[in-house]
C-alpha cells in the first residue's frame, strides 16, 4: 500500500511501505479530485486539475508517471463525483460548474476505486485510524486501528467487540467508559493494545477503561499500557481478568467495591499493579478452599498490591510477586485487618523471610510461610528481547512437534531479525524441524534459496544458510549439487576456516555419494591457505581424501555400537549423546579436534540397548574449546560410530 500526498503548486508524492519518496505529478497542480481505474489495467490513476498557460485541464496520471487523459476545463476549482451514475461500466465524471452538472464518460470497463480490496485493501473508507464507535442497542465490532479523541461511553444496551490485533490509541487524559458492554478477546499472537496515542496532542498518560456498575468489561490477551488507571472496576459484578498486560501505567488495575478474579497477568513497570478500595476482594487464587492456583506475574512494580480497607485473596496463588531492586510488594494503606493476611505459597523473589518482609508494610500483619524458592510464571522471559521471545516460542513449538508451525515462526525471526544471533539458531531449528517431522527437503532447500537470495542478511547467516542447504542437499540424496557446491567455495576461498570445512564436507560428500574423485584439484587447495597453515591442511586433506579402508570386519557386526542422535548440535557449552549398544561393557566416549587431536576420553558403563552420556562443559571444559567441527566417537567392544558435531 502507498500513501499519496497531494500539495498544491508542487504535485503528488508517493511513500511507498518503506517510505521511500517519488514525485510523479504535475508542479503546477491545482486540486485533486479522486482516483479511478481510467484505461481499465486494473491499476488506479490520480485524476486532478492542472493549468497550462490559461487553460485548464482535468488529467489522469498513473503511478509511473504516465498521463491516461488530459480533458479540458471551462473554468479551475470545479466540484467532481466520480461514479457509474448510468450502471454501463463506464466510470462518469461528473463536474459541478457554476451550477451546470456536466459528465464525462471514460472508456468501456473503466472501474471506479475500491476499497474493498479489489484495488487495494484499505478498509474503513480508506481511513488510516477510524474513532471509536457505537451503535445503540446494538453491536458493533472494531478491528484495525481505533482512535479514542476525548472521553467514550458505551451506554447500557450497546455492545462493543473488539477483533484480535486491533490497536486502540487514546488521546493524553481520554477516557473510556463502559456502561453497557466490552468484549476484548485477542490472543497469543494477537493480542489488543490500548495505549496512549505518542501520535497526537501529547505523550503523556490517557484514562484508561471504566467498568460502571452494571458494565461488563471482558478482557483476555489485551495489553493496556500508559493509563492513569488501566482497568477500573467500579462496583462492577465479579469478571474474569485473565491473561492481560498491564504496562507502564499510574495504576494497572483498580477494584473498587468489586471482586474480580485475576488469573494469569503481567503487571511490569506499573507505579501501583492492583489496587483494591472500598471492600473489595480480588482473587489472585481461586478454588472453594483457595486451591487453584492463578499464576500472576506482579515483576518490576513500584508497588504490587495497595489495599485500602480491602483483602485480597492470595493465599496459595503461586503467584511471582517481586522486583529486581527496591519496591513494595503489598502494603496496607490506612486500616490494617485484626488478623495476619496469610500471603503464603507465592514466590517474592528470594527463600530468605528477612528480605521478604523488608518488601511489607507493615511486616507484622503478614504469614509468608511457606515461601516459594523458585518463579512459578514465565513472565519474567516477556522482558526478554523480541527475538529471543520469538526463538522460544519456535522452540517450545518443536518440542510439541508442531513442526510446521515452529518452522513458520522461525521463518519469522530470520526474516525480522536477521542480525542477531537468534536468526543462525533459527536455521538450526528450521532444519532439525525437516529433520524431526520427516517434511519435505526440497522445501528447506527453497527456504535456504531464498535466503541466500536476500541481499541484506550478513554473511554469518549466509554461511549458515548455505551449509545447511549442502546438508539438506546430501540428505535428500542431491550429491552432485552439494559437490558443486563445496568445489565452488574451495576455488574462491573466503579464510582458512571456510576452506578446512568446505574439505571436510566435500570428503564426506563423495564418501556418503559413492565416489572418490572430485573435479577441484587438490594441490591447489594449499595456494590459498595461511602458510603456518599449510602442513595441518595437507594433512587433513591426505587422510579426508584417501580410499576408504576395508571394513567388512565392523560391517560384519554393524549395529554393535551406534549413535543415534547428538543435541544440541552446533553447541557452545553442554551436550548429550543418545546410543544404543549390543553388549553390555564399558563404552568408550571420545572427542577429536579436525586435526586429530583426543581433547575428550571419558569410560562409562553401559547396558545393552539405549544409553544417554551427558558432557557438561563445567567438567570438560569444552567451552574452552576453538570454534569448529570435532568428531564424536563412541566405542564398544572394539567396534565404533561416530559422528560430527560442531562447537562455535
Amino acid at each position: 500500500m502507498e500513501v499519496i500526498i497531494s500539495v498544491s503548486g508542487n504535485g503528488f508524492y508517493v511513500y511507498d511501505d518503506q517510505l521511500n519518496q517519488t514525485q510523479v505529478s504535475d508542479s503546477i497542480l491545482l486540486k485533486f479530485a479522486g482516483f479511478c481505474d481510467a484505461d481499465n489495467d486494473d491499476f488506479p490513476e490520480i485524476i486532478y486539475e492542472v493549468k497550462e498557460g490559461s487553460r485548464y485541464y482535468l488529467t489522469a496520471r498513473n503511478i509511473l508517471d504516465s498521463v491516461v487523459f488530459k480533458l479540458p476545463l471551462v473554468k479551475n476549482n470545479e466540484s467532481y463525483s466520480i461514479a457509474d451514475k448510468e450502471n454501463n461500466g463506464k466510470v462518469d465524471i461528473l463536474l459541478n460548474s457554476n451550477g451546470y452538472l456536466n459528465n464525462i464518460e471514460l472508456v468501456e470497463n473503466s472501474k471506479i476505486w475500491s476499497w474493498e480490496g479489489e484495488l487495494g485493501n484499505l478498509k474503513i473508507n480508506g481511513m488510516f485510524m477510524q474513532p471509536a464507535f457505537y451503535k445503540s442497542n446494538d453491536t458493533v465490532y472494531w478491528s484495525d486501528n481505533i482512535s479514542i479523541p476525548d472521553t467514550f461511553e458505551i451506554p447500557a444496551g450497546a455492545t462493543v467487540i473488539v477483533k484480535p490485533g486491533t490497536h486502540v490509541y487514546a488521546k493524553e487524559g481520554a477516557e473510556f467508559i463502559v456502561f453497557g458492554k466490552l468484549i476484548a478477546k485477542g490472543t497469543e499472537f494477537h493480542p489488543i493494545n490500548f495505549t496512549a496515542n505518542i501520535m497526537g496532542a501529547g505523550k503523556s498518560h490517557w484514562g484508561g477503561i471504566t467498568a460502571k456498575t452494571n458494565g461488563i468489561v471482558q478482557l483476555e490477551y489485551c495489553q493496556i499500557e500508559n493509563a492513569v488507571v488501566g482497568l477500573f472496576l467500579y462496583s462492577s459484578k465479579p469478571a474474569n481478568v485473565e491473561n492481560n498486560t498491564f504496562k507502564n501505567n499510574r495504576v494497572g488495575l483498580c477494584a473498587y467495591a468489586s471482586s474480580p478474579r485475576i488469573i494469569e497477568n503481567y503487571f511490569t513497570q506499573n507505579s501501583i499493579s492492583i489496587a483494591c478500595q472500598a471492600s473489595s476482594r480480588p482473587y489472585l487464587v481461586g478454588g472453594t478452599f483457595s486451591n487453584v492456583p492463578y499464576y500472576n506475574g506482579i515483576i518490576n512494580n513500584d508497588t504490587a498490591i495497595a489495599m485500602y480497607n480491602s483483602i485480597p485473596s492470595i493465599k496459595n496463588g503461586h503467584n511471582d510477586i517481586y522486583n529486581d531492586t527496591l519496591g513494595i510488594y503489598l502494603i496496607f494503606i490506612n486500616d490494617s485487618p485484626l488478623n495476619k493476611l496469610n500471603i503464603s505459597s507465592n514466590y517474592y523473589g528470594s527463600s530468605d523471610t528477612n528480605a521478604v518482609k523488608s518488601h511489607l508494610y507493615p511486616s507484622s500483619n503478614f504469614i509468608i510461610i511457606p515461601l516459594l524458592n523458585s518463579a512459578q510464571t514465565n513472565f519474567k522471559n516477556l522482558t526478554a528481547s523480541g527475538p529471543e521471545e520469538l526463538l522460544g516460542i519456535a522452540y517450545t513449538l518443536q518440542h510439541e512437534q508442531q513442526y510446521e508451525s515452529a518452522i513458520q515462526v522461525f521463518e519469522q525471526l530470520i526474516q525480522t531479525f536477521p542480525e542477531s544471533n537468534e536468526a543462525l539458531f533459527s536455521i538450526t531449528g528450521e532444519f532439525e524441524c525437516f529433520r524431526e517431522g520427516g517434511l519435505s527437503w526440497s522445501e528447506f532447500i527453497v527456504n535456504m534459496d531464498n535466503m541466500l537470495q536476500d541481499t541484506v542478511i550478513n554473511t554469518s547467516l549466509e554461511k549458515y544458510a548455505s551449509e545447511y542447504k549442502n546438508l539438506a542437499l546430501r540428505i535428500d540424496g542431491q550429491f552432485l549439487e552439494a559437490i558443486r557446491n563445496y568445489e565452488a567455495l574451495l576455488k574462491n576461498p573466503v579464510s582458512y576456516y571456510d576452506s578446512l570445512y568446505a574439505i571436510i564436507n566435500l570428503s564426506n560428500a563423495l564418501i556418503e555419494s559413492g565416489r572418490y574423485k572430485s573435479t577441484t584439484i587438490p594441490e591447489g587447495i594449499d595456494l590459498s591457505l595461511r602458510a603456518n597453515d599449510v602442513s595441518h591442511i595437507i594433512r587433513t586433506k591426505e587422510l579426508l581424501f584417501s580410499k576408504l579402508k576395508d571394513k567388512s570386519g565392523r560391517l560384519k557386526k554393524e549395529g554393535c555400537v551406534k549413535i543415534e542422535r547428538v543435541y544440541p548440535n552446533p553447541t557452545n557449552s553442554s551436550f548429550t549423546t543418545e546410543y544404543t549398544t549390543r553388549h553390555e561393557g564399558i563404552t568408550i566416549i571420545e572427542l577429536y579436534s579436525s586435526s586429530g587431536i583426543k581433547v575428550l576420553s571419558k569410560q562409562v558403563n553401559n547396558k545393552p540397548g539405549q544409553n544417554m552420556y551427558y558432557v557438561d562443559n563445567s567438567i570438560t571444559a569444552i567451552s574452552f574449546l576453538k570454534p569448529g567441527i570435532y568428531l564424536l566417537k563412541v566405542t564398544n567392544n572394539n567396534l565404533f560410530d561416530s559422528q560430527r558435531i560442531i562447537i562455535y
